[in-house]
């Protein structure tokens, strides 16, 4: 399956008439010369301001300016952005990255977020995901596509990501009336092994670990619709607990990943 991979160029504008400020050039190509990346923004606590952040590797901006909740550059399901399997292209070896909110109308950094290290390897595909609980935490995993790639289209495969900041473990079943857990205590900011996934609509719900199989204490259920043979990520996001007016509450996302 062809698999776009973008290789970011930040465009400067001289005036607002030429073009628009910070606009992002990307082609697409099927090059195996470098790590490919997927970001995803799950930084709950920007949502109420919705500051827009910007993503740097090595000191250079690989993202323009965007908002809770979306992955960068292609995502998935019930967040924002794109709904495409997109990659960004970046060096191999060790990888410093950098979120920061934006000043407005600028591509300066108003305030750092989140600084950490992380180590890629030549032709392989990664999610990085970020949350947040007392900081910004970072994810990656390598999403192992040749390794786990559906032989056909009558099978599609999943993992799972718990996002969730006050739910330190969960539970994962297929289905509300479900008694068995197809996974069971994925800790918070941490990915689970893949598993095949029923073709058609399937409920995902999400448990504390451990807790009884009760309709009064389901964190969040979604409906997730998965065509064969596709590999993708359903992540969970936001904080258990919170009303349904608040968009920092929990959601279950997809991320497609082939």
């Amino acid at each position: 399956m062809y698999k776009k991979i973008i290789f970011i160029s930040l465009v400067a504008c001289s005036t607002l008439l030429s073009c628009k400020k910070n606009a992002v050039n990307a082609t697409a190509s099927t090059a195996a010369d470098g790590a490919f990346v997927k970001l995803g923004h799950w930084i709950a606590r920007s949502t109420p301001g919705n500051q827009p952040i910007q993503i740097k590797v090595n000191g250079q901006r690989v993202s323009y300016s965007f908002r809770y909740a979306e992955s960068f550059p292609g995502g998935g399901a019930n967040q924002s952005g794109s709904n495409t399997n997109d990659y960004l292209n970046l060096p191999v070896g060790k990888a410093n990255v950098q979120l920061s909110y934006v000043n407005a109308g600028t591509t300066n950094d108003s305030l750092v977020i989140y600084s950490g290290q992380v180590t890629l390897a030549k032709s392989r595909y990664y999610s990085l995901f970020f949350t947040d609980s007392s900081s910004v935490k970072a994810a990656l995993v390598d999403d192992a596509i040749a390794e786990n790639a559906p032989p056909n289209s009558a099978t599609a495969k999943f993992k799972f990501f718990n996002g969730i900041p006050n739910a330190p473990a969960l539970d994962v079943y297929l289905g509300t009336t479900t008694t068995t857990p197809i996974l069971t205590t994925v800790a918070y900011n941490s990915y689970s092994a893949y598993l095949n996934f029923p073709l058609g609509s399937q409920t995902v719900v999400l448990r504390a670990a451990g807790a009884p199989v009760l309709s009064t204490n389901i964190i969040a259920s979604q409906a997730v619709t998965v065509a064969g043979g596709r590999l993708f990520t359903v992540a969970s996001r936001g904080y258990a607990g919170l009303p349904t007016t608040d968009a920092r509450r929990v959601f279950i996302t997809t991320n497609t990943t082939r």
